[in-house]
């Protein structure tokens, strides 16, 4: 049921944003990749912990550059309610 960065719809997605001159950045959720999960935490539908931090990082690293997310099933949900905890502030982020 997991799938992380290394699954081939994953690789495909990001292919597909390169080819269309998008950079891309994959964040596979706590435990569904080959590291193994060393926090007292771990992913569910309602975590957004790790994407709000990959964000902030990347709008730091890039200011002024669009953030667009994607995600497949619990994935999906979690960018949801990610933007929905965001709100407006999305926008400081330049997130789509």
């Amino acid at each position: 049921l997991e799938s992380n960065a290394e699954s081939f719809l994953v690789k495909d997605m990001t292919t597909a944003f390169n080819n269309v001159g998008m950079d891309a950045v994959c964040l596979s959720h706590r435990s569904c990749g080959k590291d193994i999960n060393r926090t007292t935490k771990a992913y569910h539908l309602s975590f957004t912990d790790d994407l709000k931090h990959m964000v902030e990082q990347i709008a730091s690293i890039t200011p002024g550059r669009r953030i667009y997310l994607a995600g497949f099933s619990l994935g999906a949900n979690v960018v949801t309610k990610y933007l929905a905890e965001m709100g407006e502030k999305a926008q400081t982020f330049n997130v789509c």
